[in-house]
């Protein structure tokens, strides 16, 4: 799981493992991260409801996106210092160099896509107004560590490792997207969810992914860009996608 690249962030490492054996571990990596967040989620309480006035499925809404940004990065602190893993170190290390034009314009392109697409179709603005303070921060602000860590997962260390061993391109940017997709089946959805409701987040994420796959791969594997992207998306949306939720 320590294995990576060669440290130039453009470059990947020669040699290191088969392309079976890569897709396996980043398969692994991304089970661990989705099941340790999910253990997290369920095993610990956050006193939303008790203390700042939230109403009972606000609270947990809020408490749930609070407690899932903690635990996904603890698991990348994880990963990054005692596991050590070299591919995620590498990409980490990226975010302290430039990154070309390129990737920063697909890379936002991408988000201001997404984010135009869902105050279109699902997201009603003047209601995201009127919630309490403390719940828009507790959708936008918090969460948005979430594009540092997924970014840093599925973009960064899964296509580092996988590129180092060899896998193919195409590949790379299947397999990130699809892993991204699949962590977001059921997003949001609660009782009485339809088949389509489980599904649509998916491909609305895999869509992303792709992007951002791309982006990453045009710009060198530099991480920034897909970083501030997916920030961006966060503190845009989030909030709004919570409501439309909880209605």
């Amino acid at each position: 799981m320590a294995q990576g690249t060669s440290g130039t962030g453009s470059t990947p490492a020669s040699g290191v493992g088969k392309p079976a054996l890569a897709i396996l571990e980043v398969l692994f990596v991304v089970t661990a991260y989705v099941l340790f967040t999910k253990f997290v989620i369920g095993r610990f309480d956050l006193p939303f409801q008790s203390y700042w006035a939230l109403d009972p499925i606000a609270a947990r809404v809020a408490r749930g996106f609070t407690l899932g940004a903690v635990a996904q990065m603890m698991f990348i602190i994880v990963l990054a210092l005692i596991v050590r893993s070299r591919s995620l170190r590498e990409a980490l290390a990226s975010i302290f160099r430039p990154a070309p034009f390129i990737a920063w314009f697909i890379a936002l392109s991408v988000a201001g896509f997404d984010i135009a697409v869902l105050y279109a179709g699902w997201i009603d603005a003047s209601d995201v107004s009127r919630e309490p303070l403390l719940f828009r921060a507790s959708m936008a602000a918090v969460p948005a560590l979430d594009g540092f860590t997924q970014e840093a997962l599925f973009r960064g260390y899964l296509i580092v490792r996988l590129a180092g061993a060899g896998v193919n391109r195409l590949l790379q940017v299947l397999l990130s997207a699809a892993a991204f997709g699949a962590m977001h089946f059921g997003y949001g959805a609660g009782e009485g969810a339809t088949w389509f409701d489980l599904v649509v987040p998916v491909l609305g994420t895999f869509g992303l992914g792709v992007g951002w796959a791309v982006a990453f791969q045009m710009g060198g594997h530099r991480l920034l860009p897909v970083i501030v992207a997916h920030m961006l998306i966060i503190v845009a949306v989030q909030p709004g996608l919570a409501l439309s939720y909880l209605r």
